[in-house]
């Protein structure tokens, strides 16, 4: 059988990783997956007033993202947020307090799959800032800091076993092709090849 990969993308709002990833699967043999689903959204609503509750929510997304790739003839799952994003979010809602981060870490690496490589996309804080107000209609969640999430960042990069990469979007305006460069990148990381996209259709530069 095949080796098949979990690579996860993260970064704050603003970020560009979900513009990007979801170009990136037309070059790549992968499965592109985001987490939560919008299935998720009516529980969100209500799940989001509750620290514990809504991170073990997020978390069984990250869990059904693996179930449903498990029957996908993809040799890669993108992920759009994995448990980085929720344990980040749990701890920055439990005091702002990194320590709860590297806490948890040990026991969210034996619940779920660490990612053989995470894609850490980040942004200039202007761009980032200038992406969020573009978005028209869209409830604004309360997220971690720039500062905190390179902490949590730093913290996992020291791990032997966690395989990053750091992608820097700043430079990728509206209706550019980010996927390509991501593609690449990640294609190298793994030992895969890229492929030639079909017909690109634009979508929105906001996550």
């Amino acid at each position: 059988m095949a080796k098949r990969f979990i690579v996860a993308l993260e970064g704050l709002d603003g970020s560009g990783k979900s513009y990007c990833g979801k170009q990136a699967v037309n070059y790549l043999d992968a499965r592109y997956a985001h987490t939560p689903s919008v299935r998720y959204s009516e529980l969100r609503r209500y799940m989001d007033q509750y620290s514990r509750a809504s991170f073990l929510m997020y978390l069984s997304s990250c869990a059904l993202a693996l179930e449903q790739y498990k029957g996908s003839s993809k040799s890669i799952l993108l992920v759009d947020r994995f448990w980085f994003s929720s344990l980040l979010q749990y701890a920055w809602n439990n005091g702002q307090d990194i320590s709860t981060f590297l806490d948890l870490l040990p026991w969210i690496q034996r619940v779920l799959p660490t990612p053989d490589l995470t894609v850490f996309c980040h942004a200039d804080k202007d761009v980032r800032a200038q992406r969020i107000s573009a978005r028209q209609s869209e409830e604004q969640v309360k997220s971690a800091s720039e500062p905190f999430w390179w902490q949590a960042v730093a913290a996992v990069r020291h791990d032997e076993a966690f395989c990053y990469e750091l992608f820097d979007t700043s430079s990728i305006s509206e209706g550019d092709d980010g996927g390509a460069e991501l593609a690449m990148l990640i294609a190298r990381r793994l030992g895969q090849s890229v492929g030639n996209p079909p017909a690109l259709t634009s979508r929105r530069l906001s996550s």
